[in-house]
């Protein structure tokens, strides 16, 4: 949400610009993906994310507004992302529990179904950190193993024009979704109970995708 210390006409103004700042705006873009390479040691990914805010609060108003926007974007596609996996779990885990004859606790459709929700849970994790979109990452992402991740304060100039953009944790642990994994001797009323665990995360996820929504 745009704040400021004065008028907001100033930064009304300033991030309306012509077709050269459009071209600056776009310049900033192609700069921040030039030092996206994500690297495997984490580690050197938060080197690379600490690249990334230098660079970025080093832009002028109107590029910050635009970048800021297109981060809002990529991080609302990631949640409908998201919620499609959620649906498509659970409608996987009731199927499980729906089929007759019943599987066995022990069988191997037990055992797939258990690796496939494990699995699930590492795309949601995976989609709260998008290589191509470290904004969206400090939006969604867990704090506890990515440092960076958290409210984004940005000062957009000298004259007090502020903007905040919370964060809105959407990973599968503790703080964000709260989907715990389900150990491969997993019981059908503990299937149910995950059921029931989803539901709550997708509407824990509709109601974080409002919220940042109403920040920008």
């Amino acid at each position: 949400m745009i704040t400021s210390k004065l008028t907001q006409q100033p930064l009304l103004t300033e991030i309306n610009p012509a077709a050269k700042n459009t071209a600056t705006s776009q310049q900033a873009k192609t700069a921040l993906k030039k030092v996206n390479d994500t690297p495997k040691d984490p580690a050197e990914s938060v080197i690379i994310h600490k690249k990334h805010f230098e660079l970025f609060n080093s832009q002028p108003a109107y590029s910050k507004v635009n970048l800021m926007a297109e981060t809002v974007r990529g991080a609302d596609e990631s949640m409908l992302e998201i919620d499609k996996q959620i649906e498509n779990m659970k409608n996987r885990l009731l199927e499980h529990v729906k089929h007759y004859p019943p599987f066995g606790q022990d069988s191997q459709e037990r055992v797939k179904l258990m690796k496939l929700f494990s699995a699930f849970r590492k795309q949601i994790d995976q989609l709260t950190i998008p290589a191509d979109n470290f904004g969206a990452m400090k939006i969604m992402a867990d704090p506890s193993i990515h440092g960076d991740a958290g409210d984004w304060d940005i000062d957009l100039d000298s004259r007090g024009n502020h903007m905040t953009i919370h964060s809105q944790q959407v990973h599968t642990g503790p703080g964000g979704l709260n989907i715990p994994e389900l150990p491969v001797e997993s019981t059908d009323e503990e299937i149910y109970a995950a059921i029931n665990n989803l539901e709550s995360a997708a509407a824990t996820l509709n109601q974080r995708r409002g919220e940042l929504s109403a920040d920008f």
